[in-house]
């Protein structure tokens, strides 16, 4: 048994169509007879609903059937996780069991796309006294409109943007603005505007405005070529949010951005693909230098290079530019549906807009939850050193050296991220493999934004030198030529190196020189 569900997050009482496959390989190659298919919804905590049962036909010895079960979900479940689940059954035997998890979306969920646009429930822990203003939206196709207007959420049609309304600090992009609203953009959001550009295709979108120069993918995890003729991909599933404590995912955490719900009612029928993906207008930045002033939100594909959300920041205000499929879910997947809220509450605060994450405790390098997404992709040039895990299933293996392995030739050696390298330009193959640049270059450099805490002094670096030969670190800070303190590590050494620094209560450029072998373990200001 297995199950094929193209709506993994939905709201409750609402309907699935997953489809039931049985394929008959039993060990004895018995045909399968006077079977039972017995399906139902299932709690976490194991208690049941929307039950049902179906008796199967005769099932030749490797031979399928199939058929679509529609589950009506209970109006009054809470919101979480159950399972979707179904057993078959001979003259009480059970044969073959099978789950498939899916998201139910509660009552309360719907709370959050409430037209009290000065509900807390938009907001981050630290937004305590958030101040919305009246949000405008540009849509002359009217799809964007017509979602906001589904979920509940207040605003203002714009049919016009060099004349918006003196209250209007806030406005939704539905649609490419055209070459003689560029100008009228730019000086709205270098006066303090704020606007959100949603995309769910690249074509829709002259980037040429935005304050950073960004690219568009072109290939698709959906092409037959192999390897692909380009990556990252322009659409993709298994989103990384950067910032999972942002109020843009106030509510939502990293699983539930994997596959979200099709609108499009695929099935195997049909030519094509299911409409599954979150992303579906996937970018990158082209330069590294506009890290200063973009907070990258949310990434994905190979080693983080694509780019799903950020905010760029240009004058007094900031463009919200996301590459999420969301107007064509509006109703039909609750994660989505809160994300598009959320979004919109959060162009609309006047608080909160910070381009650089702010950093309480100390970076371990590598370890990802703590770097804080000060870290993504390959632009800030800090590349990730992995270390073998010596297997207790064979305590006498020969260790391997760091960042080696075979994926295909040596499966069981396992590696774990320790530290990043200060190793300038690397990128990546289509499949994956990674490119480092110049090998020549025995020196490199890495850098990384962060706002840090009032009072502190010093910024303490914790560098290891794994190389048979002394090696030398730099650590500059923000616009120096000179760097603030320069250290010479020992062969197999480390050492930790205090650096003074100017906090003056904005945000730090940190930056790393020396050589590539050299590997970053912790980063702290005290």
């Amino acid at each position: 048994l297995s199950w094929e569900c193209w709506t993994p997050q939905i709201y409750a009482g609402n309907e699935i169509k997953p489809i039931a496959h049985v394929i008959n390989d039993d060990d004895q190659k018995r045909e399968l007879r006077n079977a039972t298919l017995n399906f139902h919804i299932r709690s976490k905590g194991g208690r049941e609903f929307s039950a049902g049962k179906i008796s199967l036909p005769a099932i030749s010895y490797f031979a399928t059937w199939s058929k679509t079960v529609p589950l009506k979900i209970p109006a009054d479940l809470p919101t979480g996780e159950y399972w979707l689940s179904g057993s078959i059954e001979v003259s009480g035997e059970i044969r073959s069991t099978n789950s498939t998890e899916v998201f139910i979306a509660g009552q309360d969920w719907k709370n959050f796309t409430s037209t009290n646009r000065s509900s807390r429930d938009y907001a981050a822990p630290s937004l305590e006294n958030l101040e919305p203003t009246p949000v405008g939206c540009y849509d002359p196709a009217g799809a964007t409109a017509a979602a906001l207007g589904k979920l509940g959420i207040a605003f203002e049609r714009v049919t016009d943007i060099s004349a918006l309304p003196a209250k209007i600090n806030a406005l939704v992009l539905g649609v490419n603005p055209g070459n003689k609203s560029k100008l009228e953009l730019q000086r709205f959001v270098q006066n303090g505007g704020r606007v959100l550009c949603l995309i769910s295709d690249s074509k829709s979108l002259e980037a040429d405005w935005l304050p950073q120069k960004i690219s568009f993918f072109t290939s698709s995890p959906n092409d037959v070529d192999y390897p692909p003729v380009s990556r990252p991909f322009r659409e993709h599933m298994n989103v990384n949010l950067e910032r999972p404590d942002h109020p843009v995912f106030r509510g939502l955490n990293r699983r539930q951005f994997s596959l979200w719900s099709d609108y499009s009612n695929w099935d195997q029928t049909q030519k094509g693909f299911p409409k599954v993906y979150p992303v579906t207008a996937g970018f990158k930045l082209n330069e590294p230098a506009a890290l200063a002033r973009t907070a990258i939100l949310a990434d994905y594909d190979r080693g983080l290079e694509g780019i799903a959300l950020c905010e760029m920041f240009d004058g007094k205000g900031s463009v919200i530019l996301s590459g999420f499929d969301l107007v064509n879910r509006a109703g039909l997947d609750p994660v989505a549906d809160r994300l598009l809220a959320n979004l919109v509450a959060y162009t609309e605060s006047k608080t909160a807009h910070e381009i650089h994450p702010l950093i309480e405790k100390p970076i371990r390098w590598g370890d990802y939850p703590s770097e804080r997404g000060v870290a993504s992709g390959s632009l800030n040039g800090l590349l990730v050193n992995a270390e073998w895990i010596r297997s207790p299933a064979n305590p006498r293996a020969t260790p391997l050296s760091p960042n080696t392995g075979a994926w295909n030739m040596l499966p069981g050696e396992q590696f774990s991220p320790r530290g990043r390298h200060p190793f300038g330009a690397y990128s990546y193959s289509t499949a994956s493999s990674l490119k480092p640049g110049d090998t020549n270059v025995l020196t490199g450099e890495g850098f990384f934004w962060a706002r840090i805490p009032a009072g502190k002094k010093f910024v303490i670096t914790t560098v290891k030198n794994p190389s048979q030969k002394s090696a030398t670190l730099k650590v500059f800070l923000s616009e120096q030529r000179t760097p603030g303190s320069t250290q010479v590590v020992a062969p197999g050494r480390t050492v930790r190196v205090r650096t003074p620094l100017v906090n003056d209560g904005s945000a730090i450029l940190i930056r790393y020189a020396g050589e590539k072998k050299l590997v970053l373990l912790e980063t702290a200001f005290e």
